[in-house]
């Protein structure tokens, strides 16, 4: 990173990793902050919570927007917002005449799922395991994209955050159970100039 701030105007480059649920909220809080602090060149990573995690470690990013932040006194974390993950099905699905369907009931069909690594598919995999279902009919594939394909292909079922179905609300894709995990912005805890960017992302308007 190399931010400079003068007489209150912001340039350089700002290097951010989000995890992939991040990717459809992120563009708009850039686009807000850009329109005061058009000189900064901002550069996004989208990838998954382990790789997120890893490059966080590693120092490779001034900000990283993730969910299931692990806890360590090194780390700066604010939340930003609550990252709801829902059930989803096609539109008639058996699923949806049921009154009020449970994991169970949802986990003896195939599910597609993220790869390993992804938080969605941890968070997922956590809420089966404490409620002891069993999760064997899974189909993997590698994105939230490609999951909603497979979903009105008929191909499963899914749990996917609601910020990636926004546009399919109105289908009728989804049930009524909910899962919920929170993103938030991470840094390393020392003073950078990411800890300005933070305020004047959640301040810009």
């Amino acid at each position: 990173m190399n931010l400079s701030d003068i007489n209150g105007k912001m340039s350089g480059e700002l290097n951010i990793a989000a995890v992939s649920s991040a990717q459809y909220v992120v563009p708009y809080l850039l686009a807000r902050f850009r329109a005061h602090y058009p000189d900064v060149h901002v550069r996004l990573k989208v990838c998954n919570r382990s790789q997120a995690l890893e490059r966080l470690s590693e120092q490779q990013d001034d900000l990283v927007i993730m969910a299931m932040v692990p806890e360590d006194d090194r780390l700066v974390v604010m939340p930003i917002l609550d990252n709801e993950l829902i059930a989803v099905v096609w539109p008639e699905h058996p699923l949806l005449s049921m009154p009020e369907p449970s994991l169970a009931d949802f986990a003896r069909h195939y599910v597609l799922m993220r790869e390993p690594g992804s938080g969605v598919r941890n968070a997922f995999e956590q809420m089966a395991a404490n409620q002891q279902v069993a999760l064997s009919h899974c189909i993997e594939l590698g994105t939230n994209e490609a999951i909603k394909g497979g979903v009105m292909a008929h191909l499963g079922v899914a749990v996917l955050p609601r910020l990636a179905v926004q546009l399919e609300l109105e289908q009728g894709l989804l049930l009524s159970w909910v899962c919920l995990t929170s993103l938030s912005t991470v840094h390393g805890a020392r003073y950078t100039p990411a800890n300005g960017f933070l305020r004047r992302l959640l301040n810009s308007s």
